[in-house]
């Protein structure tokens, strides 16, 4: 899965001196309806998103403008205070989760469907459309829509480290913001190359970068200091956009060129200050974090250079005048202008939220239509591509491949097999992005699985040649590649027959589930499965009855439960009364796959059928199962990062998501797992298990206020250790799954 986490708030807010554009500027220069596995959000979801993008040439303020999904509702969703730079971007998520904090990472209240929806910018007074896309086409996972840009993306060095600078200390404020602009006369500061500082504890990581000492000006004496650096503008000064300001620094600093700020980083603002000379930096900055090049973007570059020579002005801040090191290196680029194209809409096969689109396709290919509609077939299969617009050419693979232009051309006259098969096509036009990939398994079965019937559903999960288990019959890690048909009983009997229409089919990502039920002497194993979409994303489905979801368990009862029902039985107790525990389903399951008993794979006999298994969901958070707080990136202080959390007292299972300590215990991350959960919440979490574990061992651990009551809901504690207690489950109290489920 290609994982891009970008920082999406790629503006700087303005505090000083703005003029505001008209919000006529403001287009939607891209979105993604279908955003499967291309950006995440700051909770670790891929969730649809669109980019506004300011295409005028002074801030527009983004207060009381709306966007939406439906214009019968204009006004949906307000956009919060952001003042957004010409030139740049911001990329909202339309999660619907309804985030509106000037900042952070901005989500509507609406969701964008595949086709057919509007998505716009409505201005503040609730009815006039500022930019829409009408009823949009047709959209493809990991696919952006949106305006054509072309040009642009040229960078220009303006400053490089090392390049000639003036520093002046100052003793009062007689030079107010003078000495920012171009024709202030530095000719009396202090000159050298950049790398302005000093440092009197010598730090060994800053000694190399200091090449203008100024510890004689300003330690001890201010905690200000000035700094001009001269540059020359490109020729093409009106094709510019973007500044680009790289600084590594200590503590603080705020940036202008030619008088206008550009950006502010650990700094005051001086407006606001009586003696801005003696400014100083709110708070000291990590040395580590200082030797390493932090990178500001402001827009607007064409109306602030000028011909010929210009001048950045840096005004540099330590923590105090008795600070013991100080530095300041900047860089500074510039970028030429991507030209916006309103008129022209397009479908960009590589998505750049928060940067430019490019010129993209305006069309994708056809999407395939393969015959047969069935997944089973005994002896050889004749399967056809239907779907012929004129200029089409549709690619096809069988290793689960996505097929690429290079791949074999479907035959006219339609492709045979007698193997089971997993047969992937996709379109090809001259002009046009390439289609949505279409997947199709081709079971072969033999003739003593044809007129298989049973009471119960049947599940065949076909891995086409893709081992599940090593040679020593032992389940190996992580999710493998297969393909599952699921077909259900008609009035009161499933059969399987060449001709029986799977009720739900889907590729699936598999692996063997369990610890001790996963030993080489068990041919029957326990699984966990994903149903998975054509770019390896989730996929959502109702099997056997269940609520939607993407995750699933199929439960190889063996010799840990003969009677096949001990499981089901106690979480159905348990959900009748009132605690959540999966929900279940019977069914009898066939996995063709490699293996020692049977290597045969071309075709499905009964030497893959397995027997009875228990569908059941996993335990995840989820409106229809673990119906829990969902944690936010931005979580890290109470109330808030106090919920909700799922973790678990277990083996390590394989591909389990990390584990962490709490009250002498260790416990396994479950939702958020150990990639989207931040170093606050864990220590968060560890704390108040070391909490409860103190509370357990105190003399008073059995006040209901200070006890281990407090930290605990104790009537579902006490009814899950009476349902494990009733059936002898040994692994009741041993490994279990625990919640913290609402911010306290």
């Amino acid at each position: 899965m290609n994982r891009l986490h970008l920082c999406l708030l790629t503006l700087i807010v303005c505090t000083t001196n703005v003029t505001f554009s008209d919000v006529n500027d403001l287009v939607i220069s891209e979105f993604m309806a279908v955003n499967d596995s291309t950006l995440e959000d700051i909770d670790g979801d891929f969730t649809d998103c669109f980019e506004v993008l300011n295409t005028g040439s002074t801030p527009v303020n983004l207060a009381g403008i709306y966007a939406t999904d439906n214009l019968n509702d204009p006004a949906k969703w307000p956009f919060p205070a952001i003042e957004l730079n010409p030139g740049l971007t911001i990329v909202v998520f339309a999660s619907n989760k309804d985030r509106r904090v000037a900042g952070e990472e901005p989500h509507t209240n609406f969701r964008l469907t595949s086709v057919g929806e509007d998505l716009a910018l409505v201005d503040s007074d609730g009815t006039t459309v500022i930019h829409a896309y009408l009823a949009y086409p047709q959209q493809i996972a990991d696919v952006s829509y949106g305006l054509r840009q072309t040009g642009g993306g040229v960078v220009t060095q303006l400053i490089s480290t090392g390049d000639s600078c003036t520093a002046f200390v100052p003793s009062n404020n007689s030079l107010a913001l003078t000495w920012t602009t171009r024709g202030f006369n530095d000719a009396s500061w202090q000159a050298g190359p950049t790398g302005v500082g000093y440092d009197t504890g010598n730090n060994p990581s800053y000694l190399p970068l200091i090449a203008t000492n100024v510890g004689a000006q300003m330690a001890g004496v201010n905690s200000t200091i000035y700094i001009r650096v001269p540059f020359t503008a490109p020729a093409n000064i009106a094709e510019q956009g973007l500044f680009r300001l790289n600084m590594k620094y200590d503590d603080g600093y705020r940036a202008y060129i030619n008088g206008v700020e550009i950006a502010d980083k650990n700094s005051q603002d001086p407006s606001q200050l009586a003696d801005p000379h003696l400014a100083e930096a709110p708070s000291s900055r990590n040395e580590s974090l200082a030797v390493v090049f932090e990178e500001v973007v402001h827009g607007g570059a064409a109306g602030i250079l000028q011909p010929g020579t210009n001048v950045l002005a840096i005004h540099g801040v330590n923590r105090g005048s008795g600070s013991s090191d100080f530095l300041m290196i900047p860089e500074l680029e510039v970028e030429s202008t991507a030209q916006v194209d309103i008129t022209m809409k397009a479908f960009f096969t590589t998505p750049t939220p928060g940067g430019a689109n490019g010129t993209g396709f305006p069309a994708v290919a056809t999407t395939p239509i393969l015959s047969p509609n069935g997944n089973l077939f005994n002896g050889s299969v004749n399967v056809f591509q239907l779907a012929a617009p004129l200029g089409s050419t549709f690619r096809y693979t069988t290793d689960g491949t996505v097929p690429l232009e290079t791949s074999s051309e479907f035959p006219g006259g339609g492709l045979s097999f007698s193997e089971s098969t997993l047969l992937r096509v996709r379109g090809f036009e001259l002009g046009s992005a390439p289609g949505q990939t279409v997947t199709k398994g081709y079971m072969n079965v033999a003739n003593n699985v044809i007129g298989f019937q049973s009471p119960l559903p049947i599940i065949l999960i076909d891995t086409f040649g893709v081992a599940l288990r090593d040679g020593n019959n032992v389940g190996l890690p992580d999710f493998r590649n297969a393909y599952m048909a699921i077909f259900m009983p008609v009035e009161g009997q499933t059969t399987i027959t060449t001709s029986t229409v799977a009720d739900i089919e889907s590729r699936i990502g598999i692996r063997t589930r369990g610890s001790s039920s996963d030993g080489s002497g068990r041919d029957k194993k326990s699984y966990r499965f994903e149903f998975r979409d054509e770019n390896d994303s989730d996929q959502t489905f109702t099997p056997l009855g269940l609520p939607r979801e993407s995750d699933w368990i199929l439960f190889g009862a063996h010799n840990w439960d003969r009677s096949l029902l001990r499981n089901p039985f106690i979480y159905s107790l348990s959900n009748q009364i009132g605690q959540y525990a999966v929900r279940t389903k019977p069914c009898e399951v066939f996995i063709n796959s490699p293996r020692n008993s049977d290597p045969t794979i071309a075709f499905m006999t009964l030497n893959d059928f397995f027997g009875y298994y228990t569908f059941m969901e996993s335990i995840k958070r989820d409106g229809n199962r673990v119906d829990i707080t969902k944690l936010n990136g931005n979580d890290s202080n109470e109330p808030n990062v106090s919920g909700g959390y799922i973790f678990k007292i277990d083996r390590d299972d394989q591909g389990e998501p990390g584990t962490f300590s709490g009250g002498g215990h260790t416990f396994v991350h479950v939702d958020p797992d150990t990639e989207v959960i931040t170093p606050s919440q864990e220590a968060w979490l560890s704390g108040f298990l070391d909490d409860f574990a103190f509370d357990l061992n105190s003399g008073f651990f059995t006040h209901p206020r200070l006890g281990y009551a407090r930290h605990i809901n104790p009537a579902t504690w006490i009814d899950h250790n009476i349902l494990g207690t009733f059936v002898m489950n040994v692994d009741a109290v041993s490994y279990t799954h625990l919640t913290l489920p609402t911010k306290a």
